[in-house]
């Protein structure tokens, strides 16, 4: 029966009052002897909603019965995962502090009570210590923001900062101590923050809080001008997705969303080791080890960070 006369026969059925409609598609019963079978489209929305597909269905890589707008686990894993590793390094030896115990320093009684290590390459057991690794900007289906709650203590201690490299959430609160019995100065460098110069009384465990308010696309150098080797770094980022290695060199990075991930790995003699390590997430756990020699450290790569250069105080 085509469409006109399937539509003139339901208008005639419907002036008699023979019709009794249904729910849905199937076999209406007329009253007059003539089964009509009426079927309807999906809507578009209805088509995409895992719930309206056929129970067995799993075209998608959504499990049947998932509710609408949530990715179910596709074959072979899915969602979050953890990026982990080492950074190792083929050291050649054990740098010489820049300050031997005793030197002729500004206030040596303490400064120079024991020696003072040279921290712009810290290798332990192979690892190689203070590397931030890190996303630009959060990914796809990731976390924007992070604990900016949160506070983290960044110490004067034995006329060294500490720690030398610190990634920090934007709006965090980081309170700047000293636990020297001399005082001490704290300035950071920023490209896109306003800088902080703050001197510390002695002892100063009560300490000054300041943040950072926008992401940084490289550490930023914190000196201070009392003391011209002490030295550290700072990385705010706007999301969750970064660290720092540890004296070990390892370093852990959790809740990744599925995806290729494209991480900057940074060391403060060299900056970009590399500006897209790849790393791919499909629902399992990635570890690797990433290896750096010597002539890796050739030259520097990168926007340079603000810096000054501060004549040593005797």
């Amino acid at each position: 029966m085509t469409l006109n006369r399937q539509f003139l026969v339901l208008m005639l059925l419907a002036s008699t009052g023979g019709i009794m409609t249904g729910c849905g598609g199937g076999t209406t019963d007329t009253g007059a002897g003539t089964d009509v079978t009426v079927k309807v489209k999906p809507s578009e929305l209805e088509q995409s909603d895992p719930l309206a597909a056929s129970a067995g269905s799993t075209d998608s890589g959504t499990s049947p019965g998932a509710a609408a707008g949530t990715t179910g686990p596709a074959a072979g894993g899915s969602g979050p995962a953890t990026f982990r590793g080492k950074i190792t390094f083929k050291d050649d030896g054990t740098r010489a502090p820049l300050f031997a115990a005793g030197a002729s320093i500004k206030d040596a009684a303490v400064c120079a009570a024991e020696a003072i290590p040279d921290e712009s390459l810290v290798v332990n057991d192979g690892g190689l210590a203070n590397v931030f690794i890190y996303l630009e900007r959060a990914p796809s289906g990731g976390e924007e923001g992070g604990e900016a709650d949160t506070e983290v203590v960044f110490d004067n201690l034995n006329c060294v900062f500490v720690p030398h490299a610190l990634l920090v959430q934007t709006g965090a609160t980081i309170r700047v101590t000293n636990s020297d019995p001399v005082a001490h100065n704290t300035h950071t460098f920023p490209a896109r923050n306003d800088p902080f110069n703050s001197v510390l009384k002695v002892n100063d465990k009560e300490g000054i809080p300041f943040s950072y308010r926008r992401a940084e696309k490289v550490p930023v150098q914190v000196k201070c001008d009392l003391h011209a080797w002490m030295k550290a770094w700072h990385l705010p980022l706007d999301h969750p997705y970064g660290t720092v290695s540890g004296k070990d060199g390892s370093f852990e990075i959790a809740n990744l969303p599925q995806g290729t991930h494209k991480f900057r790995i940074w060391h403060e003699t060299v900056g970009y080791l590399d500006r897209g390590y790849e790393v791919k997430i499909a629902g399992e756990d990635v570890e690797v080890e990433i290896s750096y020699g010597q002539s890796d450290l050739a030259g520097f790569d990168g926007p340079r960070p603000r810096q000054v250069t501060i004549a040593a105080s005797r």
